[in-house]
């Protein structure tokens, strides 16, 4: 992870490499592979990153893990290049809601 303040956090796995389900592009990453783990900019001013960040990395992983098993991302949210539009938001969110047939990362 590196982090500079004002920027958002760039979170990007190093070892073992991303793997690509079936060739596919990976989920929710920016260019360079870097996690893509929330809406709007990162406010580090008001917002620990071991409270925000470190759990995001850790539910971003484990929807990975979901998607290299079955091709199909669960975590919900908006795939850059979508835009963090109000509908975008709203849409994700209700991907978000859980689903009784599928695990949660939160318990």
């Amino acid at each position: 992870m590196e982090y500079d303040q004002g920027r958002r956090p760039r979170v990007t796995v190093v070892d073992p490499p991303l793997q690509r389900h079936d060739g596919q592009q990976l989920p929710h990453v920016f260019p360079g592979d870097d996690l893509c783990l929330y809406y709007d900019e990162f406010d580090g001013g008001q917002h620990l990153i071991a409270d925000t960040v470190v759990p995001w990395i850790s539910e971003w992983l484990f929807h990975y893990e979901l998607w290299l098993s079955t091709g199909s991302w669960h975590g919900g949210g908006v795939h850059p290049g979508q835009g963090s539009t109000r509908r975008g938001r709203r849409r994700a969110e209700a991907e978000r809601t859980p689903r009784p047939d599928l695990p949660s990362a939160t318990g």
